[in-house]
């Protein structure tokens, strides 16, 4: 019994092994001298430019047009790079930025070789932020290993934010994804935060047109998303924003020569937009006047919108609006003519008038496209109905205006009722010629009711 061992004697033993496996197990993630291990560090360099500005849907801007103009680049620049734990791990705030950037003009900029951490990092650069009234400045002044502050998913923009005299230029942004693994370089640009506009008005008719009235509808002021990519409601804050420079009469004196005149519209800052469904709105009024014209003194003027919904940022829009006096030959076939009736066929300068004789079913055909005034016609790409009927729509079927009218390539269909009353016995609508995407002319047309025997007794033979 007294050589049996005792279980309590080998307890110190035990911890003593215990303890040397601890350490042993400690001591293997340590370094070749004994020290932890570092995260991988990987030698990087940040390449930072400005994005190119896109052409828009509806346009003719020209590769001057698409040039950035003074003042619309890089001013002031910040960027931060933000590990996964959202710690700024490496910030940059250069103030000995070149000469160029005095004049907001500076096109891209290097850090130079530095030493990153290896993994997924989130980048955010920022230029000309102090336009923004004040929206970034906490966020600027955030240092190296503090936690990146949350960022306003929207930002407010003055209307005169843009004023390079001032010191006041276009602020831009960009937040992108960088898995850092190896040695590289990493590129990014940054992007305006608002888009370019102009308006470029052509008189291409033997008479003068003087501008009374160019608004366009577009958003000016209010709110945007800081970075590019995220959704555009449809806006509701669209307001008229003139495009005549000053309050001094602007007139475009009569083509000579084959030579169209031309007013040209200083540039204009405005917010993405979408407008759904309709287009950007135009108000446009003139006046006619001078030996050369052939029709009333407003046949210029009118409401139109524009083939382009929506405005994204970073872009150029070089909106040409042209005055010309096209002639349309069209030709009207009623369904419900008398026995020995025959189509109508009526040529105008002014706009075309039809009479339906008894209602029904109709169908105009689109001919050819003349030029009163020796103007080159250019090829029409589309014709479209304007939703801005006058006079007495109801005379057509169908609950909305987009519904009474058809077209089809070149044919015009639909359905007018079988009586009228005499004081609404008519309804004009516009019907609009296209050439890629630019409207070349539009054209006013009236359709009258009559009674079926109206057009009997006046092919009768007179005495």
């Amino acid at each position: 019994m007294r050589n049996r061992l005792n279980p309590y004697k080998s307890l110190p033993l035990l911890a003593c092994l215990f303890l040397l496996l601890a350490f042993g197990c400690t001591g293997s993630e340590q370094g070749g001298n004994g020290d932890p291990d570092l995260p991988e560090m990987v030698e990087v360099d940040l390449q930072v430019g400005v994005s190119d500005v896109s052409r828009s849907l509806q346009t003719k801007a020209s590769n001057d047009d698409l040039k950035p103009l003074d003042g619309e680049l890089i001013h002031s620049l910040v960027v931060f790079i933000v590990n996964e734990s959202n710690i700024i791990e490496k910030k940059f705030l250069p103030e000995d930025l070149d000469e160029s950037a005095e004049k907001g003009n500076l096109t891209n900029w290097s850090s130079g070789t530095f030493t990153l951490t290896s993994g997924t990092k989130q980048i955010y650069a920022f230029a000309n932020w102090e336009s923004l009234e004040n929206a970034l400045s906490t966020v600027i002044a955030t240092a190296e290993g503090q936690s990146m502050p949350t960022l306003p998913e929207t930002v407010a923009y003055p209307t005169a934010g843009f004023d390079p005299a001032n010191r006041k230029y276009l602020p831009m942004s960009v937040s992108t994804t960088w898995t850092v693994s190896s040695s590289g370089k990493k590129s990014i640009e940054l992007v305006r935060l608002v888009s370019r506009l102009q308006v470029k008005v052509t008189n291409a008719t033997t008479h003068n047109v003087q501008l009374d009235k160019l608004d366009i509808g577009v958003k000016q002021q209010g709110t945007m998303s800081l970075f590019e990519g995220r959704s555009i409601e449809v806006s509701t804050s669209l307001a008229a924003l003139s495009f005549l420079l000053t309050t001094d009469t602007k007139i475009l004196k009569a083509m000579t020569d084959g030579n169209p005149t031309e007013y040209e519209s200083g540039w204009v800052y405005v917010f993405e937009s979408n407008t759904g469904n309709e287009g950007y709105l135009i108000d446009f009024e003139t006046t006619s006047t001078g030996e050369g014209m052939n029709h009333g003194q407003n046949f210029h003027r009118g409401k139109r919108h524009t083939l382009n919904k929506e405005i994204p940022r970073n872009h150029v829009w070089n909106l040409s609006l042209w005055i010309s006096g096209y002639q349309l030959k069209l030709t009207l076939t009623g369904e419900n003519p008398p026995i020995g009736g025959y189509p109508e066929v009526t040529t105008s300068p002014e706009g075309t008038e039809f009479t339906v004789y008894g209602g029904g079913p109709f169908t105009i055909k689109i001919g050819d496209l003349t030029s009163n005034e020796s103007t080159k016609v250019p090829e029409i790409t589309e014709w479209r109905i304007l939703n801005d009927f006058s006079g007495s729509s109801d005379l057509l079927v169908g609950d909305t205006n987009v519904e009474k009218l058809k077209v089809t390539g070149k044919t015009i269909t639909g359905r007018m009722v079988g009586a009228a009353k005499k004081d609404a016995a008519s309804v004009t609508f516009k019907l609009e010629a296209i050439s890629k995407g630019q409207t070349v002319s539009i054209f006013p047309i009236t359709l009258k009711f009559a009674d079926i025997f109206d057009q009997t007794q006046s092919q009768s033979p007179q005495p």
